[in-house]
């Protein structure tokens, strides 16, 4: 976590690096991602913005590791910046990292 900024009201910047990893178990097939994007979220709320991962021919077999940098500058709920900035203080926050088209 390079940057975790909740002290503009409203506003979240946060700066992450994370690992994402891909296991291919299948024996006989191969997956080609056409499109593969991540980013996190809060409370069901996305506070990165969402970063695409590079097209990927995933071979049987087969481990692929991505290390993104995901990031942004979000307007979030006032109650979820209230909860947010609680979190924070006490040393723990609860982020969802996840994929979509």
């Amino acid at each position: 976590m390079y940057a975790f900024n909740t002290t503009t009201v409203n506003f979240v910047t946060p700066n992450f690096q994370i690992t994402v990893r891909s296991q291919n178990p299948n024996e006989d097939i191969s997956i080609y991602y056409d499109r593969l994007k991540v980013y996190s979220s809060y409370r069901n709320q996305e506070i990165t913005f969402r970063t695409r991962l590079p097209q990927t021919y995933h071979d049987h077999n087969e481990v692929n590791l991505w290390s993104p940098i995901i990031y942004g500058t979000v307007r979030i709920s006032p109650e979820y910046s209230v909860a947010l900035g609680a979190e924070q203080m006490a040393g723990a926050r609860a982020c969802f990292f996840g994929d979509q088209d």
